[in-house]
């Protein structure tokens, strides 16, 4: 879905439940989707239904959420109808494992209390009286509607939590910690007319082995580093920020064994030699932010092994005919966007 980058990425900032509802969308490929349900039944996994209220309140909402913010229009006349169909697979994959995880709480008696019960009626009175008449009809939704969707959306949310409340790990300040570089790159290749790569000769490689030594030199006796690295490196890149397992490579091993302001060795990578200067290798406020990220990829992982063994005990059907037929919302009057945002402004 690579066409549709820029519309994922709008719905990571929009949605709520990003860990849960975006960004693998690999896994609703376990579910087998063939034929038979009703007229406005979209489609349904295990006895769990999408109706077609359900699926059109998404579109409408993420299609003008996105062309709010990047221009109307932005579907039309797209190649092929790639925008519009990879929206569409957007919206089945979300709602699918909004049904999904339902199922799952529904089988682990995992519930919502009445605090969130009262909020998300709040929610949904508010969104519901934010929608013209006409966006109504277009939607076919209720108070109600709109109520059970926030509903599952919540308790799709509340298992996430459920399955990786345990996940609390201790991550030391070193694994953590950020490491800032800046650095001299000598290359040991060169380009050709098609711009394939084309290794230097062994006599080549030690003459830029020997221009390496000579910025290390130049480092080591109080050269300004931007400078240097302004004169001699044939990188476009000029350091880093880097967390353990950013790069995965010698650089990255060398840049975290440098103290500050101390400078490494000549590192050889399929690039070239490096030079590395450490400009900071600690930094307290990012170490935390690091702490916080490191316990969420875990809690992500924690999150799939669990999600991927459940959905692979599900089957579905798919109302092939319905879908097909929907469509995005083309009448400027249909102008709601606010779905997520009241959802998200409740505070659940």
């Amino acid at each position: 879905m690579k066409r549709f980058g820029k519309i994922i990425s709008l719905i990571l900032v929009i949605s709520l439940m990003t860990t849960v509802l975006a960004g693998c969308d690999k896994d609703k490929k376990t579910i087998v989707f063939t034929t038979g349900l009703s007229d406005t039944e979209v489609f349904a996994i295990d006895d769990s239904i999408c109706n077609l209220n359900e699926v059109m309140t998404y579109m409408v909402n993420i299609q003008n959420t996105y062309e709010t913010g990047f221009g109307e229009g932005i579907f039309d006349g797209a190649a092929d109808g790639d925008l519009a169909d990879d929206l569409k697979e957007l919206v089945m994959s979300r709602i699918s494992r909004v049904k999904v995880l339902n199922l799952y709480a529904k089988r682990n008696d995992i519930e919502l209390t009445a605090s969130d019960e009262k909020i998300i009626s709040n929610a949904a009175d508010a969104y519901y009286a934010s929608l013209t008449q006409k966006e109504k009809d277009y939607l076919n939704v209720t108070r109600d509607d709109i109520y059970k969707m926030y509903e599952e959306y919540a308790l799709a949310h509340k298992v996430y939590d459920t399955i990786t409340e345990d996940v609390t790990p201790e991550i030391s300040d070193d694994e953590a910690r950020t490491v800032t570089t800046k650095h001299v790159l000598i290359k040991t290749y060169r380009e050709d007319y098609n711009g394939n790569r084309v290794d230097y000769t062994v006599g080549t490689k030690l003459d830029a082995y020997t221009r390496a030594a000579e910025v290390q030199s130049l480092i080591n006796n109080g050269g300004d580093i931007d400078e240097i690295i302004a004169k001699y490196s044939e990188d476009d890149i000029t350091g880093y920020s880097l967390r353990r397992g950013d790069l995965n490579n010698s650089y990255e091993i060398a840049a975290f064994d440098l103290g500050k302001d101390e400078v490494s060795d000549i590192i050889e990578t399929t690039e070239g030699y490096y030079v590395i200067k450490c400009i900071n290798n600690y930094d307290m406020s990012q170490t935390e932010e690091n702490k916080k990220a490191i316990i969420e990829d875990m809690k992500k992982e924690a999150f799939m092994t669990e999600y991927n063994s459940f959905i692979s005990t599900l089957t579905g059907n798919m109302n092939e005919e319905l879908w097909e037929s929907v469509e995005l919302n083309h009448d400027p009057e249909i102008t709601t966007s606010g779905f997520f945002k009241f959802y998200d402004d409740s505070g659940i």
